[in-house]
């Protein structure tokens, strides 16, 4: 009743080392079961039980490394994050948190690894214990990742030319011909001289690497220029014969 002082009771718990009290707030250690009891005094005491579980997350932090990445389509990038826990470690979450994008059509997830899909921007969200940490992703156009030049290792004989295609192929898998707008060079034109449209032409025997080059990335090919030669020889009371002999 209103009569009645007010009781400042003594705290403890049978298990000093999982838990223990200073004044009336409680620290726990380990995990595991503890009796805590509130002592009025004059034997009037009041106990109950408690169970001390894992630590949980307070707070996460998405590697800065991966905050407000910039992707080109196509390409998978991989996430970490860090907990910081209750019983005050960091611990890593990469694996444990669950990854998630606000839009499925830019970016989707597989475990802690996001597969970007199409152009455009989505939010990057991480949760674990109800804790939510965010940061955002924009996918980009596509880039170039290699030149493939064909026909691989032609033979060009002379007075012959031979037109060549450059290939990319880019981060979202498309393949586009890269023949007119790549750069093309030859290594020895006194053997094989190309133009800017990929076609080759014989100069004289030899070898020479033929690359195109676009964006920074580059393919080539390496032609084998050779010369052929008719001789046309004459036996007595024969019919002509034509031999072809390959100069190499």
């Amino acid at each position: 009743n209103s009569h009645t002082p007010a009781v400042t009771p003594v705290w403890s718990t049978d298990d000093a080392l999982t838990a223990s009290f200073t004044g009336n707030k409680l620290t726990t250690f380990l995990e595991g079961a503890v009796i805590v009891t509130a002592d009025a005094g004059g034997g009037i005491t009041a106990t109950t039980g408690l169970t001390v579980g894992p630590a949980v997350v307070e707070s996460i932090v998405i590697d800065i490394s991966h905050h407000n990445l910039q992707v080109a389509k196509g390409l998978s990038q991989v996430y970490h994050a860090t907990g910081v826990m209750s019983d005050g470690t960091n611990e890593d979450i990469s694996g444990t948190g669950m990854w998630s994008s606000s839009d499925n059509n830019v970016a989707t997830f597989i475990g802690n690894i996001a597969t970007t899909l199409q152009l455009g921007t989505t939010t990057i969200s991480v949760s674990r214990d109800s804790v939510t940490q965010s940061t955002s992703l924009t996918v980009l156009q596509p880039t170039l990742v290699s030149i493939a030049v064909t026909p691989a290792s032609p033979g060009l004989s002379n007075g012959t030319t031979l037109q060549l295609t450059a290939t990319g192929t880019y981060t979202d898998g498309s393949t586009p011909d890269l023949t007119s707008s790549a750069i093309w060079d030859s290594s020895d034109i006194s053997n094989v001289t190309v133009d800017a449209a990929g076609l080759i032409t014989w100069v004289s025997s030899g070898g020479a690497t033929v690359k195109a080059t676009h964006d920074g990335k580059y393919g080539v090919t390496h032609v084998d220029a050779h010369k052929v030669i008719c001789t046309e020889l004459y036996a007595q009371g024969k019919l002509p014969k034509d031999i072809w002999e390959a100069d190499m």
